[in-house]
């Protein structure tokens, strides 16, 4: 049911020479493609494979359970097969399961240099094994953990937009206000997407496509999430001035 999973696994059945991708030869994309040399194709289908594993992460307890699914570390920026394999034994011999970024790192399942590079295209999704964990919601993301772990931007910001005062128990505090803002952006976006789609079918019927839409290209001012209605440009500069770093 993973299309991206699927094309990555059989990428990684090797041929009877010992070469990966060869199956994926057998995919017909194009008439004409039978035209262009076989090493040319195979490279061509690995550097999509990079880069679309890239765009949507891959979560690294279904990958590290599955093998099906363990194709898609291999295409993670940072890690390659071997790597991919060590981490999957790594996991297994010890928790089985991984409940955040940061045990990556502490469990050493992989060096410093290697979760500096991939950490932020691995995921941590809420599965049955992790009901009762206290999950980071910005694990499941593409920012990089020393974005919100480091320096802890991302808890002030949500802290900020919700108009709340910090208080001692600041985790705890930062992460549940993270998870507030990030519903209110969801429900912000459920939204904007039916406005806009009753507008459209009021003046040209039953055509909207759901697949032309990207929330990116809603005007500003039409937004009312929290997050929109802070000065980010301004909480960037106070960053800088501090000596934190540019955002």
């Amino acid at each position: 049911k993973d299309p991206l999973a699927e094309l990555a696994y059989t990428w990684s059945v090797a041929s009877d020479t010992g070469n990966f991708g060869a199956e994926m030869l057998y995919l017909n994309i194009h008439p004409l493609q039978k035209m262009l040399p076989r090493a040319f194709l195979l490279r061509s289908y690995e550097r999509v494979l990079c880069e679309v594993v890239a765009d949507v992460g891959v979560d690294v307890n279904v990958a590290s359970k599955f093998d099906h699914v363990l194709g898609l570390l291999s295409f993670v920026p940072g890690l390659g097969p071997r790597k991919a394999s060590n981490l999957k034994q790594n996991i297994e011999q010890t928790d089985g399961i991984v409940a955040s970024r940061r045990r990556l790192l502490e469990k050493r399942y992989m060096g410093p240099i290697v979760y500096n590079n991939s950490v932020a295209f691995l995921r941590i999704r809420d599965v049955e094994d992790l009901t009762n964990q206290n999950l980071h919601p910005l694990d499941d993301t593409r920012l990089h953990p020393d974005v919100y772990h480091r320096n802890n931007w991302a808890a002030k910001i949500a802290i900020d937009a919700l108009e709340r005062v910090e208080n001692e128990n600041h985790k705890e505090y930062g992460v549940k206000s993270m998870r507030d803002v990030m519903d209110n952006s969801s429900k912000e976006v459920e939204r904007l997407f039916n406005a806009t789609k009753t507008e459209w079918e009021s003046v040209y019927g039953n055509t909207f496509m759901v697949a032309d839409w990207n929330p990116h290209n809603v005007p500003t001012d039409h937004w009312g999430d929290k997050v929109e209605e802070l000065d980010l440009d301004a909480f960037a500069e106070m960053i800088k001035k501090n000596g934190m770093g540019k955002w």
